[in-house]
């Protein structure tokens, strides 16, 4: 299939006036695929030229380069496929002639349609017009100049309003217009609906099946039992709070008495601290055999 597309090429060449093709001659029919897709300089002096034709300016870039700076041209050549969408710019081995057969020609019929309609708005001769003509207005499976420049530019419209909304979303300035206030509510009314009929479709097909299926949960008989244990757990802490306020409260009168004391020069018979040292450690006694705390 690769053959038949190169012979198409090498016509479409030709009906340019390509000057490298003058003088060469094909020996066989299948020859103008090794000529197109196999690397070799001529090769490379043919894709520059179509570049050139496609974008003129790259003709006097071409002409201040040596012989010895191909990969300079080879960039030059891609960077140009990659503005007019029909490679990447790292596509170095579709220019050097390393990628298969079918894309290489690809790629220059693509140049090739570009040639064509820049003549055609140009009113530029090149060659039988009326078969360039034809070829242009008839392929298709490919997309003219044309056509992809209006695509861009509607999806730069496009991008400009979405950054506008963006912005406006996003608290600035400018507020939102009144239509396009109407159109972003309109957009999250619509959104909002159809994520209310995908759960309703969802809950109808899947859900609905497993909600309120089988008897109502048992209760656990723990729960009441919890809740006096809750109880009682809340008035021990609350006695051994008052145990410890206690003792500091009994600690603080010895310290008081003992001082009043050293302060008369007496010693007078303690029964205060006596009695409140007593008191505590019956508490000691009491929470030791409780629960082995210690006051």
């Amino acid at each position: 299939m690769a053959a038949p597309a190169a012979a198409s090429v090498y016509e479409q060449l030709k009906e340019l006036r390509c000057p490298l093709l003058d003088g060469v001659f094909l020996p066989e029919p299948g020859a103008a695929l090794g000529l197109l897709c196999a690397p070799s300089a001529l090769r490379l002096e043919l894709l520059g030229w179509l570049c050139a034709r496609a974008n003129p300016p790259l003709r006097e870039q071409f002409a201040t380069l040596k012989d010895s700076q191909t990969e300079e041209k080879t960039q030059e050549m891609a960077k140009l496929g990659s503005d007019l969408l029909l490679c990447r710019s790292d596509d170095l081995d579709l220019i050097k002639g390393e990628a298969s057969a079918e894309r290489q020609l690809r790629f220059m019929e693509q140049l090739l349609d570009v040639i064509r309609y820049l003549d055609a708005i140009s009113g530029t001769d090149s060659g039988d017009s009326s078969t360039s003509r034809r070829r242009l207005s008839g392929r298709s499976g490919g997309r003219t100049l044309a056509e992809l420049t209006r695509t861009l530019e509607d999806a730069k419209a496009a991008l400009e309003r979405l950054s506008t909304e963006c912005c406006s979303l996003r608290g600035g300035t400018e507020p939102l217009a009144p239509d396009t206030a109407l159109q972003s509510l309109a957009l999250a009314a619509c959104d909002s609906h159809q994520l209310m009929a995908a759960f309703g479709q969802v809950y109808e097909t899947e859900l609905r099946e497993h909600c309120g299926r089988g008897p109502a949960p048992r209760l656990s008989p723990c729960g009441p039992l919890a809740q006096h244990l809750h109880q009682a757990l809340t008035l021990c802490t609350q006695e051994l709070l008052a145990l410890a306020q206690l003792s500091d409260t009994s600690e603080q009168a010895v310290q008081t008495a003992e001082r009043r004391r050293g302060e008369e020069g007496s010693s007078p018979t303690a029964t205060l601290p006596v009695k409140m040292e007593e008191l505590r450690r019956r508490y000691q006694a009491r929470l030791a055999a409780a629960g082995g705390l210690s006051g």
